[in-house]
């Protein structure tokens, strides 16, 4: 509740709750003297959950989901899109059903190319994907698919 009063400006807005409570109920994240709204987040990982055939999705950025990284776990890029979308493609595998995601993205952010910012972008996207094409590689070696298939046959 101090975290809202705080804020002071957040009363103003109508209908904005008070209680932090509340306010987590309405997909809001309390944190850092800040309020995040989650119902974009909130609605990918719902969208992947219940998607039966593919899931496509369009964004400047793919990363996130730093706590299932073979390093650099604590960054707290911490959305669960990315490993939201390896768990359902692995899911299926296991499920022997098909499945694929699309994932388009700018080949570079937006900015300089060789600046510092955009290769820690780049360099986390990648991170991002390994976790998820060795989460997918698990699934094929579970199912006995590894010489069949690769990660790359079901995320393009």
């Amino acid at each position: 509740m101090r975290m809202i009063q705080r804020l002071g400006m957040l009363s103003s807005v109508k209908g904005f709750p008070k209680d932090p409570k509340e306010a987590s109920g309405r997909n809001l994240l309390c944190g850092k003297n800040i309020l995040i709204n989650m119902s974009i987040h909130a609605a990918y990982v719902k969208a992947i959950r219940s998607a039966q055939h593919f899931i496509y999705i369009v964004n400047q950025y793919f990363l996130g989901s730093s706590f299932n990284w073979d390093s650099n776990k604590d960054l707290g890029a911490n959305n669960l899109i990315p490993i939201e979308m390896a768990l359902k493609i692995a899911n299926k595998i296991r499920a022997r059903e098909k499945f694929a995601a699309y994932i388009v993205i700018p080949m570079w952010p937006e900015g300089a190319p060789t600046s510092n910012p955009i290769q820690r972008i780049l360099y986390w996207q990648h991170k991002t994907m390994q976790m998820v094409y060795q989460t997918i590689h698990k699934a094929l070696v579970e199912v006995g698919l590894d010489g069949q298939y690769e990660p790359q046959d079901f995320i393009i």
